[in-house]
């Protein structure tokens, strides 16, 4: 067993960097949802991911707002 397993503030630290990748991830994902907008993606799918992606960005920013 790892001294990390029962310490809260290693589980803490770590779920601080998988919310940072997945908000990371999300950037890149708007980023090339808008590139392919311009060569011809359909406008409701650039529309419709475009809203999920800040949705889940949305949702990562309440969870960096809790004490």
């Amino acid at each position: 067993m790892h001294s990390q397993d029962n310490d809260p503030a290693g589980s803490n630290l770590r779920t601080q960097n998988m919310n940072a990748k997945i908000e990371q991830a999300l950037h890149i994902l708007s980023a090339v949802v808008t590139f392919a907008a311009a060569f011809g993606l359909d406008p409701v799918v650039v529309a419709s991911s475009l809203s999920a992606i800040n949705v889940g960005l949305a949702i990562l920013a309440g969870f960096r707002a809790e004490p």
